[in-house]
């Protein structure tokens, strides 16, 4: 699931897309705050958790993810010049 979100305006759009998705697994709280937490290094990509999933800061422009399995294609693609450090920050907390 990808949703894009413009400054000020992504809470109530959050709140509304955990609803929407209880159904389905979300994110672990503590996976997504060590994901989060990886990106620090990276100028690029800027990563935070927030309720329970990754929003993502790239260009002036913001995605949330809840699930993992959407959230690392989307940072790959673009990573650009630095998708060495988004595959090892990747193999690092697969180990």
């Amino acid at each position: 699931m990808l949703l894009v979100v413009r400054s000020g305006q992504f809470s109530p759009c959050l709140q509304r897309l955990r609803s929407l998705h209880s159904m389905e697994e979300a994110m672990n709280i503590q996976r997504a705050r060590q994901i989060a937490n990886s990106f620090a290094r990276i100028r690029e990509i800027q990563v935070e958790e927030v309720f329970g999933g990754l929003l993502v800061h790239h260009q002036r422009h913001s995605r949330f993810f809840m699930r993992e399995s959407c959230f690392w294609p989307f940072v790959f693609k673009v990573a650009g010049k630095s998708s060495h450090d988004v595959a090892e920050i990747e193999m690092r907390l697969e180990a």
